[in-house]
């Protein structure tokens, strides 16, 4: 069995940064996504991170989550 991290679950979801649109000189293009979010509806779980130890402490909630389930890959 792995490390119980939020990664492994089956209700874990990463929303893909994106960039969109051309914007303007002073504004730039608009960007979206970068969210973690549990389907199970953790609040969490549901942020944004901004670095590496953020994410970190977001995805160890799965060792003390109740609705871990491990995906089978």
């Amino acid at each position: 069995m792995s490390e119980k991290l939020c990664i492994f679950c089956k209700h874990f979801q990463w929303t893909k940064e994106s960039c969109w649109g051309v914007g303007s000189t002073m504004t730039g293009p608009m960007m979206e996504g970068g969210d973690t979010q549990c389907g199970k509806g953790h609040a969490e779980v549901h942020e944004y991170p901004s670095d590496e130890a953020d994410f970190r402490r977001i995805i160890l909630f799965a060792q003390k989550c109740p609705d871990y389930d491990e995906a089978k890959s």
